[in-house]
């Protein structure tokens, strides 16, 4: 039993424990980061808000589906975020730097890319509606 938990022990030392564990079938699935749930639960809510103004104001379907795709990149919002106030023009700005922020606050690189991702469809969100 001490060899095994040494063993054990050691692959997590050298960093080869995710080898192992493949090795046996197992597939580590990393822990989120509570912070970066908040934020991802916010972004989506923000951009749920967002797709009804852009419905509402008659926004093109290739922006709308532009929409959709980003906000189902992230996990459902828990609640309805606040209604988004101005023009759809300001409201995609203002998600777009909202979201830039997060990606410097969000600690895993997945999410970060996403949200990434999101700003820089935001943007193009702005230039096909401007």
């Amino acid at each position: 039993m001490v060899v095994v938990a040494g063993a054990a022990g050691g692959t997590y030392a050298t960093g080869r424990a995710d080898d192992v564990l493949a090795a046996l079938g197992v597939a580590p699935q990393p822990l989120s980061d509570p912070g970066d749930d908040r934020i991802a639960v916010r972004a989506r809510g923000d951009l749920d808000a967002l797709l009804d103004l852009a419905t509402s104001a008659d926004v093109p379907e290739p922006v709308l589906t532009a929409l959709r795709a980003q906000a189902n990149a992230l996990p459902a919002a828990l609640e309805p975020s606040a209604a988004l106030s101005g023009s759809f023009v300001e409201a995609c700005r203002a998600q777009a730097r909202a979201r830039a922020d997060d990606v410097e606050r969000a600690v895993s690189p997945e999410l970060a890319v996403v949200l990434a991702s999101i700003t820089a469809g935001l943007d193009q969100c702005v230039r096909a509606a401007s």
